[in-house]
């Protein structure tokens, strides 16, 4: 339940800022591709960079001491990023957030994949990754209401200021023994080069995290600028969005996560395989889903369409993170998952905002704001066909080597780098 906390207080900072794109580019007089970096990369490139070294320590340390001072750290930028006057302030409050949620992910990952044998990791992992939806409908209700009735830098205020109880909650973390779920005698670290080595080596891995990535493109990257493409395409306002969008988004994704979690672990049960096969299938529907979402006529109808989207791709991330953790040795998952952030955040966080931001000022130069915008959002959910190839790829290399968690070698080098 805490590190499910932990993930609601991480999304809600982090997608609060997809309501108020739009008062903070009118305040702050930026253009789209300005707000693609700040919602992207000025957040994804330090996440991602700083997740791998961060994901090292939970490797080596007691994990609840690393979640809960990322914790503090994100808080306290997230709140400062209410104080920042241009662009320039904006990138560094964002890049703030960035280097403090980049152990959120990779780490909770590494302790539930200690916690659950690989069998009922998929509904584990779920509902973990359901907090990230749920995490949504926070960040949006608080982006919609406080941004409207106080200003959007009270409404970042407001998100920070959630993460400040929890720190203590978090200190109450029972840290499981590396390797416990699997039955594996394990040390406390490998050497850092060695957990390269062995991760650079892992096909299945090294394909996994390339499709997280495409699939982090489009649930958390594409999907940011959907609130900004309401509001201009459909007029809907602030409020509204922030509510609406937030129901249909978390809602889709929060159901999808679980129902498709709880399939696979009864379908894992028989066959580790389906680990990679069912998230295969599901992600077929993404292209045809999203494109549906952006030209439908109605606001309604395209929030369906938002909802049913993200149900899909709650199915899809649950199973993905558990294939991820069972592919992994016990002792190196934190790292493992650090670069399922590093792709992640480059392909998904950092690359897809930027993508839709530059298409759109494009575009504005021959077409209204609104059409623009559709325009540019049909053309970056096509990179939801790359989820489905390395996702295929992924499936043949898992049936190949289905797990090396159970027969990893033993390290005994205490806190290597």
């Amino acid at each position: 339940m805490v590190l499910f906390l932990l993930n609601v207080v991480n999304m809600a900072d982090r997608s609060i800022m997809g309501v108020l794109l739009e008062s903070i580019r009118q305040d702050m007089h930026l253009t789209d591709t300005q707000i693609g970096v700040l919602t992207g990369f000025a957040f994804a490139l330090f996440y991602a960079v700083a997740g791998v070294f961060i994901a090292r320590l939970s490797d080596l340390y007691d994990r609840k001491f690393v979640l809960a001072a990322s914790l503090l750290a994100w808080s306290a930028m997230t709140a400062a990023t209410g104080a920042s006057h241009g662009f320039w302030q904006f990138f560094l409050a964002r890049m703030g957030v960035g280097v403090g949620e980049c152990s959120a992910i990779p780490t909770s990952n590494a302790m539930i994949g200690d916690y659950f044998p690989a069998a009922q990791r998929p509904l584990a992992l779920a509902v973990f990754t359901a907090g990230s939806f749920l995490g949504v409908l926070l960040g949006s209700l608080i982006g919609g209401y406080v941004g409207a009735q106080f200003g959007w830098r009270w409404a970042f205020v407001a998100a920070g200021l959630l993460g400040l109880p929890l720190v203590l909650l978090t200190l109450t973390l029972r840290d499981p023994p590396r390797g416990r779920s699997d039955g594996a005698a394990v040390g406390e670290a490998a050497t850092f080069r060695t957990t390269l080595k062995t991760l650079a080596g892992n096909e299945a891995f090294l394909l996994l995290i390339l499709a997280s990535g495409f699939i982090t493109f489009l649930l958390f990257g594409v999907i940011g600028w959907f609130p900004a493409y309401l509001m201009r395409k459909h007029g809907l306002d602030q409020t509204t969005v922030g509510l609406f969008f937030g129901v249909a988004l978390s809602l889709g994704m929060a159901v999808g996560a679980v129902v498709g979690g709880i399939a696979a672990n009864r379908l894992a049960a028989g066959s580790l395989r389906w680990l990679t096969r069912m998230p295969l299938l599901a992600s077929l529907l993404f292209v045809p889903l999203y494109e549906l979402a952006i030209f439908a006529p109605d606001p309604r109808l395209a929030l369906v369409f938002i909802g049913l989207a993200s149900a899909v791709g709650g199915a899809t991330l649950g199973p993905v993170l558990a294939a991820i953790q069972t592919v992994l040795p016990p002792q190196m998952r934190a790292t493992g998952s650090g670069f399922t952030g590093f792709s992640g955040s480059l392909i998904g966080l950092g690359g897809a905002p930027l993508v839709v931001g530059i298409l759109s000022d494009r575009f504005a130069r021959v077409m209204d704001a609104g059409d623009a915008l559709q325009r540019a959002l049909a053309i970056a959910v096509l990179m939801g066909v790359f989820a489905s190839l390395f996702l295929w790829a992924a499936d043949r290399a898992f049936g190949r080597r289905p797990a090396v968690a159970a027969t990893a070698p033993t390290f005994t080098r205490r806190r290597a780098w």
